[in-house]
Order: structure tokens, then C-alpha cells, then sequence
């Protein structure tokens, strides 16, 4: 039987190298693999051969990765098309979404199809990415075979598709780009309309898995916005919920919470069941809103997760940070539900959804449940859920990392509780360095400040979201212009620079840097803690700081690109070393927050040799 696998991949690769060989060849290739076909069904490989001499062959995953990335849109091109629909971006996006249900239709994912996914689908500002993976846990401890699709992927473009919360191998990743890119070739679609962009490209890619792998339930992470996402082609989900909403997005979602919290909304459907978090006031308003234009059955505010179980013991979760409590709980409700529907006969269903016509949410608040007591099997899937990225510490070469993808205000005010409680608990000073990038139309100085104000700042290093120079083919982001990457960079320094000196006026700033990718930044890092540790005495490690937010400069130049830069400082003479610093600004304990972006988080987890899967 071994010997039948070999031969089936030997088969591809080969036809893959000499796809335009002899049709004949090809032919007897096929029929030979088919003549083994009734052996080969307990092999785990998709079994899909055509005797067309054009057919396409499956990638390599290399060669699926190419493809893919072939699928974005070219940073000069992004900014004239985002400058055209400027004036009207809801009819840009209505034409985006309206083309991609075009794609679905056109390789055969009708609504029928999509409904048997039995969808969970989940929107929100923040915690929707810890949401879905917490529902995606859940039904899986309860026995479902599930589907997760999320986004970004922080290494690997494989992350976002998960069957049963693992990665999509890189042999079926490639096999369903594969499929994918036939069936579309395929397809009465002209070749100016055949291709989605590449976020569309990896929804369909899910659908694709998700079919092929006959999985009970997909699980759905709405990629922007909610309206107009690629995901809310799927029009019959099962449960819907919307997780924590505040600003981002905002060029294209709107500048107020009333209009972000309409576009989350979008994804309300008639007759299908809609849980919330506690919202701002503005939000939870325009959510009762929106529930009377799409009809879902209810709309449920659900309570947070008690944070101390009935025994007094601390509830564990798999994702840390408190705001994964609201989350976890968002997750269990909906769940809860997902479950009630699945145990329904076909008519109870019926019956069920007559009586939802009659039914509309209420108008003044949603009906708030509460979810407490958890399951044995709830509490076991909330605290084995893990979601890389997000609220992770590492250790590596006697350096604790804490990182975070969170990239909004809000988020990265989370974060930074987060690290201030994960530093308090293990008895250690809030004295760190930090890693940091932000992109798009965010602002520094409010995803910066929550930082300034919780912890001590002993250096600064501002970097790029590329990993390093010979960065994979899965990371590459051609939509990001280099000139505007380092231009952002710099005004990340400079607005760090500014709320210091606003914030701690009579204070001397910490140094602060600037590298050209991931890698130099913690190739600095380590080398200004080396270079402390060599510095440090046993006095002055155990020495408190004379003066909170005194920090003392460092002479070591710094490989950013092709030349030497010395460290920055808002003021211009920086000479005291303070009791506890070094001449490198560090203190002994050495712990590194880098957040601000996602792919920022798993660059640094690529650097790090982190397996995310």
C-alpha cells in the first residue's frame, strides 16, 4: 500500500513538472492511478485526477504560497483604488462583496451548500479572533469535527484554515489552493473577474477544506468590518455574536462608533440568533438598531465570565488577559445555542423558526443572559483554547517576551494590564523594553500611552513587520509600500518621543531605536541586555531606582539598513545613569513587550522559533 502512496505523489509531482507533456503519457499516468483507486481509500490524500492534458496539477506548497501571494493587490495600485472609492466607500464595497458571491456561486458553493457548514460566525473590533477559537474548542471537546478560519496568519499562510484546531498541513494546503484555482479556471468567469484578492482567495480556500474535510461545523472570524466581509456570503449561519467594539478601521468603517457598530452588525441575519458583550452605550445602541432592520430571532447581551470559580480557585483559561473572560463567556452562549439547534429535529426547527417571524428583539435593551455555571466540558475547552499571538510569553536566551497583536487603543490598553499584572505576579518591578509597530490609518500616541502609563520604559525599539531580510514567502505583504513602512517607523519613534516628554516632562527619556526588521530589532535588544548584565553588580541589581522614569543613555550605535544610527532621545543631553541602569539603559530584569500589530507578533515569534501550530 506504501509502495500505491508513493506512486500517487510521485504521479503529481511529476505531472506538475511536465504539464505540458505529451497527452498520451498523461492518460496512461491517470488510468494507472485509477486502476489502484479501491486501495487507496484509506490514505488521507484527496483522490482528484482529470486525463486533460490542460488540467491543472497540484502545487507544491510553494508553489501554492506563490500563487496566493500573486493574489495581492500591489501598494501603489491599493492606494489609487482606496482614493477612488473614498467618496463612496459603501458602494465600493457593495461592488467588492457582490463579485466575490459571484466566485462562490461560480465553483459551486451555493447558499444550500454553505448552510449545511452550519456556520458560527463571529464579528468585533477586538476578541473576535479569542471568540472564535474558544467556540472552536468548545465544540470540538464536544465531540464535532470543526473548521476555524481566522486571520491574519502570523507565520505560516496554512494558520488561518485549522480542522479540528490544527493547522491545514502543507500537502493539503497546497491541494485545495489547487482545487481552488481549477475549479475558477474552470468557471464561465472571464479572466478579469476569475481571481479574488487574496483575503477572498483564503475564505474560499476555507470553504474548499471545509467541504473536503466533512467537517460538523465552521467556525467563521469575520476578516473587517462585518457588512461587506468576504465571510458574510455565507447568509444562513446558525449563530452569530459580535465581540468588543471601538475604533479601528476607521477609513473605511467610519470615524463613530454608531457607524462602526453598524458595519459590524452587518452580519445579522433574519431568524438567527445574535449574542453581544457589555458595548459602549453608542454601540449597544446602533446593535438594538440594526436588529430591527435584519430581523435576527434575539439579540442577547451576554455577562462576562466570573473570573473566580465556586471553589474560590481562579478560573483558568487558555488564552490570558482579562478581557479573554467576556470573550470565553461570548463563546460559551453561542455555543450553548449552536448545540440546542443541532439536538432539534427537522421540525422543531420549522416550527422553531415560524414563531421567530413573530418575533422581533426588543427595542429599548437586548435580553442580558448569564452562562454561569460552565460544563466540565466547557471548562476544559475554555482553558486548553490557545490562540498564538495573543497574550503569549516566551523565553529565550534568559529574556522574557510578552507579546501581543493588539493593535487598536483599547487593545493595546489591555495589553498593557496585562503585562503589568503578569510582572506584579511574578514579583518583578514594571520595568521593560518594548518591541513596537503600528500600520494603516492607526495612531501611535493612544496605542502607546496605556504602555507609558503602567510600565517603566527602559528602551525603545521601533521596527518594521518584515521578520528579516530572507523573510518566508507566507509573510511577504505587497500592499505595504516600503517608503510608507519607514516613514511610519519614524513617526512611531518621534510620537514616542513627544508623549514622554509630555507625560514625564522633568524625566529623562529611554533610548530609542529604529531597525529595519524583526530580526534586528531583537538581534538590538539582546545586545543591550548582554551588555547590562555584563555592567551589572549585585549592588546595583538589587538597588531600587533613585527616580521612577530616569533612565541613562547608551553610546552603542545601532544597524538600522545600511547604516549606523546612535540611540534617539527627546532630550538632547542624557548623561546621568540612574541607580539601578546600566550604561546600556537596562535594568538586570530583562523583560521585552512587543506589540502593536499582528504581523508584527508573529514575526517575532518567527524570530524566536516558536512553533505556532
Amino acid at each position: 500500500m506504501n509502495c500505491i502512496g508513493r506512486s500517487i505523489w510521485g504521479v503529481r509531482a511529476f505531472w506538475w513538472r511536465r504539464v505540458n507533456a505529451k497527452e498520451s503519457l498523461l492518460n496512461t499516468l491517470a488510468a494507472t492511478a485509477l486502476s489502484s483507486r479501491s486501495n487507496c481509500r484509506h490514505l488521507s490524500i484527496p483522490f482528484r485526477f482529470s486525463v486533460s492534458s490542460r488540467a491543472m496539477a497540484t502545487f507544491s506548497y510553494e508553489e501554492a504560497v506563490q500563487k496566493l501571494n500573486s493574489f495581492q493587490t500591489n501598494a501603489a495600485v491599493l492606494k489609487k483604488q482606496r482614493e477612488i472609492a473614498h467618496a463612496n466607500v459603501s458602494a465600493a464595497l457593495t461592488r467588492n462583496l457582490e463579485s466575490f458571491q459571484v466566485q462562490v456561486e461560480a465553483i459551486g458553493f451555493t447558499q444550500e451548500k454553505l448552510s449545511s457548514l452550519r456556520v458560527v460566525h463571529v464579528a468585533g473590533t477586538k476578541g473576535k479572533g479569542s471568540t472564535a477559537t474558544f467556540a472552536e474548542s468548545i465544540l470540538r471537546q464536544h465531540g464535532f469535527k470543526t473548521g476555524l478560519f481566522t486571520s491574519p496568519h502570523l507565520i505560516a499562510a496554512r494558520e488561518r484554515v485549522r480542522i479540528n484546531g490544527v493547522p491545514l498541513s502543507r500537502e493539503k494546503f497546497a491541494i485545495y489552493v489547487s482545487q481552488v484555482c481549477e475549479k475558477l479556471e474552470a468557471s464561465s468567469l472571464s479572466p478579469q473577474e476569475r481571481y479574488p484578492p487574496y483575503f477572498k482567495f483564503t475564505v474560499l480556500l476555507a470553504l474548499e477544506a471545509f467541504f473536503q474535510e466533512e467537517v460538523d461545523v465552521a467556525v467563521l472570524e469575520v476578516g473587517l468590518g462585518g457588512m461587506y466581509d468576504a465571510t458574510n456570503v455565507v447568509q444562513q449561519p446558525w449563530v452569530c455574536g459580535i465581540s468588543h467594539l471601538g475604533y479601528d478601521h476607521t477609513a473605511i468603517l467610519g470615524t463613530t462608533l454608531t457607524s462602526i457598530a453598524h458595519q459590524k452588525a452587518g452580519i445579522m441575519k433574519k431568524h438567527v440568533p445574535v449574542y453581544t458583550i457589555s458595548q459602549d452605550k453608542e454601540a449597544m445602541a446602533e446593535l438594538v438598531a440594526s436588529a430591527q432592520l435584519h430581523q435576527p430571532s434575539a439579540l442577547y447581551h451576554v455577562q462576562d465570565l466570573a473570573h473566580v470559580c465556586d471553589d474560590g480557585q481562579k478560573r483558568k483559561l487558555g488564552i490570558e488577559g482579562d478581557v479573554q473572560y467576556q470573550n470565553a463567556a461570548l463563546a460559551v452562549a453561542m455555543v450553548r445555542d449552536w448545540l440546542h439547534q443541532h439536538k432539534q429535529t427537522e421540525a422543531e426547527k420549522m416550527e422553531h423558526s415560524t414563531s421567530d417571524m413573530q418575533a422581533t428583539p426588543s427595542t429599548v435593551s437586548p435580553e442580558s443572559i448569564c452562562i454561569e455555571p460552565l460544563t466540565d466540558a466547557e471548562s476544559l475547552a475554555l482553558e486548553s483554547a490557545k490562540l498564538p499571538g495573543r497574550s503569549q510569553e516566551v523565553h529565550k536566551n534568559g529574556i522574557r517576551y510578552l507579546i501581543d497583536g493588539s493593535h487598536t487603543p483599547s487593545s493595546c490598553e489591555a495589553t498593557a494590564r496585562w503585562v503589568r499584572q503578569k510582572l506584579q505576579d511574578l514579583s518583578l518591578p514594571p520595568r521593560i523594553s518594548i518591541i513596537y509597530n503600528c500600520t494603516g490609518d492607526r495612531d501611535p500616541t493612544t496605542m502607546l500611552q496605556p504602555m507609558l502609563e503602567l510600565c517603566e520604559i527602559e528602551a525603545a525599539i521601533f521596527c518594521s513587520n518584515v521578520a528579516s531580510a530572507a523573510q518566508r514567502p507566507d509573510q511577504k505583504n505587497l500592499t505595504v509600500d516600503d517608503a510608507d513602512s519607514t516613514r511610519q517607523i519614524l513617526e512611531n519613534r518621534e510620537s514616542f518621543d513627544a508623549l514622554w516628554t509630555k507625560m514625564y516632562s522633568k524625566s529623562k527619556s529611554p533610548p530609542s531605536y529604529v531597525t529595519a526588521s524583526v530580526q534586528e530589532a531583537i538581534q538590538l535588544h539582546k545586545s543591550l541586555v548582554s551588555r547590562a548584565s555584563d555592567a551589572a553588580t549585585p549592588t546595583e541589581a538589587s538597588t531600587p531606582p533613585h527616580t521612577k522614569h530616569t533612565h541613562a543613555s547608551t553610546e552603542a550605535p545601532l544597524l538600522s539598513g545600511r547604516e549606523q544610527t546612535q540611540p534617539h532621545s527627546a532630550q538632547d543631553s542624557c548623561s546621568e545613569k540612574a541607580t539601578a541602569t546600566t550604561s546600556s539603559g537596562m535594568t538586570p530584569q530583562h523583560t521585552c513587550v512587543a506589540f502593536g500589530s499582528m504581523h508584527l507578533a508573529g514575526a517575532v515569534l518567527d524570530q524566536l522559533g516558536v512553533d505556532v501550530q
